[in-house]
């Protein structure tokens, strides 16, 4: 329909002195208002990724900080990259070449594991979450020191 055709009959229905044209006025902006939001779905935005859980995205931490997104503490101070961050620290600070070796990747609570030395700190174990049928680092503080049940 035409916008003059539109216009003229809403101007038509409108100027009707009769209660029910207006009210089938009313009715008819209401389903059209609830026809129209059916067939609208929410936009959703892409979820960016934390591969590590530190609480910084990979793509920050390759493109801003220069830290590593699948390491957990890039420069092995015990701190993670993501709470240097906040409080305002070098992520990078305790890094150095001539190190040697580099220890190895631990992970952060909820994130993915198979052993229980994956995990960071000494009340983290490799548990089965029991959810998602996977096991997970999990912080057994208050479990009594060994995984849930």
């Amino acid at each position: 329909m035409d916008p003059q055709t539109f216009d003229r009959r809403v101007a038509a229905a409108a100027r009707r002195p009769s209660r029910r044209a207006a009210l089938r006025l009313l009715a008819g902006g209401l389903l059209g208002g609830l026809l129209a939001k059916r067939g609208v779905a929410p936009a959703r935005a892409a979820q960016r990724a934390d591969s590590d859980g530190d609480g910084l995205f990979d793509d920050d931490e390759l493109y801003v900080y220069g830290t590593d997104p699948y390491t957990y503490d890039t420069d092995y101070d015990g701190t993670g990259d993501g709470a240097e961050v906040y409080y305002g620290t070098d992520p990078l600070a305790g890094a150095a070449p001539d190190l040697g070796p580099a220890p190895p990747i631990c992970r952060a609570i909820g994130i993915a594991c198979d052993y229980d030395h994956e995990c960071c700190g000494a009340s983290v174990f490799c548990c089965w979450d029991g959810v998602s049928l996977q096991t997970e680092c999990t912080d057994v503080t208050l479990y009594g020191g060994t995984c849930p049940d």
